[in-house]
């Protein structure tokens, strides 16, 4: 196979849409190295920190994350500010622990996206910026954001077609045993991926044809245009939906709470734009 890094780039982009995250990763991590050798360091740049992303939310590998994150970095810090830097950012924020610390993130990614004129940077600044804000209870001035956010990308602002909106559903689960799900659950991933995140800190992440078993203590995370289909014992699963039900009016968004006559859902914001059928037994 070629070694030429735009080819490289190219493959490993293609096959992250048709859902080979291993492949993906081999053949970009591949064009990051051609990048290096001829010098391109702003490609290789944003290459390391979508590897940074990749490793953390689709195996849960904290180690290979961050290495590259650093080596993302210490790249930027060789060439001219650009929108890398907002990219940078942007990383650091979907990172951070702290809603507060990914809100300073996201505003810095935003503020450099303006500058730059990065649509896609603004939108995806954005999109964190409100996620922030509404994970540190400013739950009208975060869903504004996700308002704007999804509206431009609705209208074919952006030049990208990745993906914007992922959620994570931890805090409708807050007053639970732990502030975790204590519902044991068989699924399995028609589209798209889920993760799981245990009291340990580690994270089990299924794709679109994986089947799973998710014991109780963990929150999930969903990302957009996910379709999973999930099967729970029936009285754990009702305990879990009245605490998810308090929850979800604040941070499912304005307008679930405006409707009149309709009662919550536990499924994800329909801005998250996934489809999570959940089907109770005995």
């Amino acid at each position: 196979m070629s070694d030429d890094p735009e080819a490289l780039d190219g493959l490993g982009r293609a096959l992250w849409w048709l859902r080979d995250p291993r492949g993906a990763v081999v053949h970009r991590e591949r064009a990051y190295a051609g990048f290096r050798r001829t010098g391109d360091l702003h490609r290789a740049a944003r290459i390391a920190l979508w590897l940074s992303r990749e490793y953390a939310l689709v195996w849960g590998n904290r180690a290979a994350a961050n290495g590259w994150l650093a080596r993302g970095e210490r790249l930027l810090a060789s060439v001219a500010p650009g929108s890398d830097q907002g990219w940078l950012d942007l990383a650091r924020a979907e990172r951070a622990a702290e809603p507060g610390a990914a809100a300073a993130h996201a505003r810095s990614a935003l503020d450099v996206a303006v500058r730059a004129g990065d649509s896609d940077l603004e939108l995806h600044a954005l999109a964190q910026l409100g996620l922030a804000e509404v994970s540190a209870g400013r739950i009208e001035e975060g869903m504004t954001r996700l308002d704007e956010a999804m509206a431009a990308i609705t209208s074919g602002e952006p030049s990208s077609l990745e993906t914007f909106a992922d959620a994570d559903l931890a805090p409708l689960f807050n007053g639970l045993p732990d502030d975790r799900c204590q519902c044991l659950h068989w699924g399995y991933v028609v589209e798209g991926r889920v993760t799981f995140t245990f009291a340990d800190g580690h994270e089990e992440s299924y794709e679109a044809g994986d089947a799973y078993f998710a014991p109780p203590g963990h929150t999930p995370r969903l990302y957009a245009g996910s379709e999973i289909v999930e099967f729970h014992p029936t009285a754990e699963l009702a305990k879990t939906i009245e605490v998810v039900e308090r929850n979800l009016p604040a941070l499912a968004g304005r307008e679930s709470g405006r409707r009149a006559g309709t009662a919550p859902s536990a499924s994800p914001s329909p801005r998250v734009q996934a489809d999570v059928r959940c089907c109770a037994i005995l």
